[in-house]
């Protein structure tokens, strides 16, 4: 057994391996808050292109009905 200030090496690489663990589970937390951060940044963005787009669909279907009126 190989003492360091007191610990172990086993006791010292568990601490890490505990460490390491809490770091993933944090990282992992703070991705998911970002995620959904950027999504509510994005969704009015979103809805307003689907509601352009769709009024550009309109409009262009309106058009297409005309022509075949006229054809």
């Amino acid at each position: 057994m190989n003492k360091h200030n007191g610990a172990t090496k086993e006791e010292l690489q568990l601490a890490l391996f505990q460490l390491a663990g809490a770091y993933r589970k944090m990282d992992q937390k703070l991705t998911v808050q970002a995620n959904r951060l950027r999504m509510s940044w994005k969704q009015p963005l979103i809805e307003k292109v689907l509601q352009v787009e769709s009024r550009l669909d309109k409009r262009q279907d309106k058009r297409s009905h005309e022509h075949g009126k006229l054809a």
